[in-house]
């Protein structure tokens, strides 16, 4: 996370798409997201715990990295790489369905999984690096722009990847976990569905307001 967040951040502040790519090649983010979806599609409490723990300190200590870089060092924050990353679309939403739902086909039929991984940290690592970068800066709205758009891209990476462990008859092995399980992936597309829901109400009715 360290080296991937440094590499991100260089590629960021740059303008460099291939600095950028060589972060999401050694970002460490499939592991925790696709075990995030895998242990709420089987009601696992004890993975989820260590999945979010896993992910959790991953991103903050991305963004930790990334507020100390735009506190120390005068930065250009005005890179297209940047810009493109202060804010949601449908476009970031679609990347992050497409990680997801590829994570997990890969995961669930042993396939490997480097070009997925890219793919993943491409949704994540970048958006986190930026909210990092403004906050050090003082720009708290391109921060929360940044941070929504992180947000989304978790929330439809979680729901695209549970759904395809589903599809692929991903089930507890005995009777009396089940229900456990339907519980947890109840409460999983919830919250995962109600931030899709409300970005694409936003999205599509911004227009009109």
């Amino acid at each position: 996370v360290v080296l991937a967040t440094l590499v991100a951040a260089v590629g960021l502040l740059t303008d460099s798409v291939a600095v950028v790519i060589g972060a999401m090649v050694i970002a460490p983010l499939l592991g925790p997201l696709l075990a995030l979806a895998f242990g709420s599609t089987l009601g696992d409490a004890a993975l989820i715990r260590r999945s979010l723990m896993s992910a959790s300190s991953g991103i903050g200590l991305a963004l930790a990295l990334s507020f100390g870089a735009g506190v120390l060092f005068p930065l250009d924050v005005e890179t297209q790489e940047i810009t493109s990353r202060l804010g949601v679309g449908l476009d970031g939403l679609l990347v992050a369905i497409a990680s997801g739902a590829a994570g997990a086909l890969a995961a669930s039929r042993g396939t490997p999984g480097a070009l997925v991984g890219v793919m993943v940290a491409v949704a994540i690592l970048p958006p986190t690096t930026v909210v990092g970068l403004m906050l050090g800066q003082g720009r708290i709205m391109d921060a929360w722009g940044a941070l929504q758009l992180l947000g989304l891209n978790i929330a439809g990476l979680q729901l695209a990847a549970q759904a395809v462990f589903v599809a692929n008859g991903i089930r507890p092995g005995r009777w009396w976990e089940k229900r456990g399980a339907r519980q947890s992936r109840v409460v999983s597309t919830l919250v995962s569905g109600t931030v899709v829901l409300v970005f694409l109400v936003v999205f599509f009715t911004r227009d009109f307001s």
